[in-house]
């Protein structure tokens, strides 16, 4: 009987499950391949939605987890948390020795998976590089490219930037991204599944809604306070329903969180409920059939492309990243923002693009895990 394949998947964030549970899901059916998944940093957070719990929603479980988020408001927690998940992914991998380790996209606690791997000679394997985007990520997602063996990318762009990088062409593959899966999926979930245990008025799922989700620009963490104080006064002469999800763990993320709280509890608010997570086809569904998703995640950029929902992408975290028609780019200023968001609600939806892919990569991906020749040994083509 031929020994299976040990592929461990490490998942830092909330916003990364989407981006690789159908990858895991294939893998788990692939009878050549065993499965080892990692929970650390803001997935294990209460914080974040305690998101390692629902995993089992999904048909696997966690094998190991880390409890190494930093969470504070400086932004040396940020490398604090990369350091602590270094010395205990370290750990795991020795124990374990997998054959290859899958790290996911770009936020800052990604890096640790790729830098303990390396060191230890694991064949790494990335999802979601050679994309462009503003701050610290950039950074991280080329560094780990830079770091990884094997590349699966979502467009031909990133393809290509992962070449110009000086990667052997024979081990990028253009698969879409996963998270597309996700987003296909969300079509068959129904609006009456989906039960909102926020804070804030009850928001009824028939009537047109907006949702933003803002997090914090870690290129100007220290201005976090105004800048989220610009989008409220935007949010606020709206006179829709409004679904307002927590943002991401990063430096800068307790002023919006302090800023938000008080707009909570000061103003005299009817239409917007606050949330802090929701399943991702269940969060998908909320965004495909909204009016409108405005703040800076990727989530507006890559899986409303796919799903034809209006954006209004405020500031730089998504600086340059490949993106459709449906997203429109706006500046800090409140005015701006507010004019931005009526123009898009009166577009209704875009056409469906498929610049991320059109769905089933992670059985792609799962097919490549299983065959492909893994190596540590690296010639960088120049």
């Amino acid at each position: 009987m031929l020994k299976k394949r040990k592929i461990v998947f490490v998942i830092t964030a909330r916003a990364s499950l989407p981006r690789i549970r159908t990858v895991i899901s294939a893998c788990k059916k692939d009878k050549s391949l065993s499965v080892l998944v990692v929970v650390a940093a803001s997935m294990i957070s209460n914080k974040y939605g305690h998101v390692y719990d629902r995993l089992t929603n999904f048909g696997f479980d966690y094998d190991w987890l880390i409890n190494s988020l930093y969470d504070d408001e400086r932004i040396s927690s940020q490398p604090k948390t990369t350091g602590n998940m270094i010395c205990e992914l370290a750990t795991f991998f020795e124990n374990q020795n997998p054959d290859a380790v899958v790290t996911i996209a770009d936020r800052y606690e990604t890096i640790a998976t790729a830098i303990a791997s390396s060191y230890m000679n694991i064949p790494l394997i990335h999802i979601l590089g050679g994309e462009v985007t503003g701050n610290i990520d950039e950074k991280v997602r080329h560094s780990i490219t830079k770091l990884s063996d094997f590349h699966f990318v979502s467009n031909k762009d990133s393809f290509n930037r992962v070449m110009k990088l000086g990667e052997n062409k024979q081990n990028i593959f253009n698969t879409g991204c996963p998270s597309i899966d996700v987003a296909k999926e969300s079509k068959k979930i129904k609006l009456s599944d989906i039960n909102l245990n926020g804070v804030g008025p009850k928001i009824d799922l028939l009537k047109p809604y907006v949702v933003v989700l803002q997090h914090s620009d870690t290129n100007r963490f220290s201005q976090s306070r105004k800048d989220i104080n610009i989008l409220l006064k935007a949010i606020k002469k709206l006179k829709c329903q409004i679904i307002w999800f927590w943002p991401n763990p990063d430096a800068g993320t307790a002023s919006l969180a302090e800023g938000i709280r008080s707009f909570r509890e000061l103003a005299n608010i009817e239409n917007i409920h606050f949330l802090k997570h929701l399943d991702d086809m269940k969060f998908l569904k909320l965004i495909g059939n909204s009016r409108c998703l405005v703040g800076n995640s990727s989530v507006g950029i890559r899986e409303c492309a796919y799903l034809g929902v209006p954006v209004v992408n405020i500031g730089f975290r998504q600086e340059n990243r490949l993106r459709a028609r449906n997203v429109r780019d706006v500046d800090l200023n409140s005015e701006n923002i507010y004019i931005e968001i009526v123009k898009q609600l009166k577009v209704g939806k875009y056409k469906s693009s498929l610049l991320y892919g059109g769905g089933g990569s992670g059985n792609i991906i799962a097919k490549k895990l299983s065959k492909i020749k893994l190596t540590f040994k690296k010639q960088i083509v120049y």
